[in-house]
């Protein structure tokens, strides 16, 4: 999988429009439009978001080889149950971030 590495972040910001840029912000990533539905504050959540996507993306790898990802197949025990239920959501959502 291939896309800008980060760290991204909001650079140009407007009551309208968040753009989003790579840390030197020689890349243009993209940009969060305020639309009638949502608020100002919305709107820059939004950009947050999407600006923090390399960092979370690395964080839910890191925090999945930490739990052990193989428990997703071996919890037993309150425990390991909830490990079991972080490693299984973790999974998914780098699956989901890698087009899986």
């Amino acid at each position: 999988m291939s896309y800008t590495k980060g760290p991204w972040r909001i650079g140009n910001t407007s009551n309208t429009e968040q753009d989003i840029f790579n840390g030197d912000g020689s890349v243009y990533i993209g940009f969060v439009s305020n639309t009638n539905t949502q608020s100002i504050e919305e709107n820059k959540a939004n950009a947050r978001l999407i600006a923090s996507a390399p960092d979370l993306l690395e964080a839910c790898k890191w925090a999945f080889v930490q739990l052990g990802g193989q428990l997703k197949n071996y919890a037993v025990g309150t425990d390991l149950i909830h490990k079991k239920e972080a490693c299984i959501k973790l999974e998914q959502a780098i699956a989901k971030v890698e087009g899986k």
